[in-house]
């Protein structure tokens, strides 16, 4: 039997309509448009997983997808499922949303736990890792992470190699991160190293581990690298689509006092935190380093 999949297009703002949602989220006999949608394609035999696009500052699908009845078997639960699970942890930590996140975060291990087909396994692993591994540092301590990742080395370097670019990506930059905040700066860089030299430029990431390698080197006292690096990133960024503006910030203020002792750095971390703090993007990989409020 052919594998079909289905693709949803949900992105539209409904500005037409004038509702006070979007129509996809607009309810009719108890459920909104889109669980109609999904209801349908999930109930086709042929039908093997099914996508929806939303637009990037969609906040109605997270009541939409916790409404969502699924399957709790291991082998036979859709991957697509673990999918969409693992991107709501993903982007809860991002935005500091933490609803029912230990709840599903223990589903994941056990979906994982439960999969015998390596495949399977491997998906759920490589995506729990990363996850685990950030809200151990985001909400309990260094030390908490620092034993997560002794307990899971063996498995994490049998696997890693296999791990999609996205998530190996993750896995390093994390792995360097909780390195450098036990100030293990020598694991750290060689992390950060490994992600650098062997992965997508394009990768956020890496732009954050090239920045994380910046503050190693301030630590070390390696000036000379420090303002080689800056300038270097800086160029980088300034190509960026999005807007960088806070991590060019703090790159011209390491120019500017190589110090973390400072007074000068006390005085911009001090000044730039509050700004900091509303950029979640920047809380997500550098909070722990710039001692930001999660």
């Amino acid at each position: 039997m052919p594998r079909c999949h289905v693709i949803i297009p949900a992105a539209g703002s409904g500005s037409r309509m004038g509702a006070q949602a979007p129509k996809q989220y607009l309810r009719l006999n108890g459920k909104s448009l889109i669980q109609h949608v999904i209801k349908v394609f999930d109930q086709a035999t042929k039908i093997s997983s099914i996508h929806i696009v939303l637009s990037e500052g969609d906040t109605h699908w997270r009541s939409t997808y916790l409404n969502l009845k699924r399957s709790q078997s291991g082998n036979n639960i859709e991957l697509q499922t673990v999918l969409e699970n693992a991107s709501y942890l993903l982007l809860s930590l991002k935005c500091a949303k933490l609803f029912n996140f230990s709840e599903k975060l223990e589903w994941l291990e056990t979906i994982m736990n439960s999969s015998t087909q390596p495949f399977r396994f491997l998906f759920c692993y490589e995506r729990w890792y990363v996850i685990k591994l950030r809200y151990s540092q985001l909400i309990h301590t260094t030390q908490a992470s620092e034993q997560f990742m002794l307990k899971e080395n063996s498995r994490f370097k049998k696997h890693v190699n296999s791990f999609s670019l996205k998530y190996k990506a993750s896995a390093y930059y994390f792995n360097a991160l909780s390195n450098y905040l036990a100030k293990d700066f020598k694991s750290a860089l060689h992390n950060c190293n490994q992600l650098i030299n062997n992965l997508d430029n394009g990768l956020e990431e890496f732009l954050y581990a090239r920045l994380l390698r910046i503050f190693i080197y301030v630590n070390q006292e390696n000036y000379f690298t420090i303002d080689f690096e800056c300038r270097s990133l800086t160029r980088l960024m300034q190509k960026e689509v999005l807007s960088r503006q806070n991590e060019l910030r703090i790159l011209k203020a390491i120019q500017k006092s190589p110090d973390f002792s400072s007074k000068d750095w006390k005085q911009f971390l001090a000044k730039s935190k509050s700004e900091f703090t509303k950029d979640k993007t920047l809380t997500y990989y550098l909070s722990g380093v710039l001692n930001l409020k999660y």
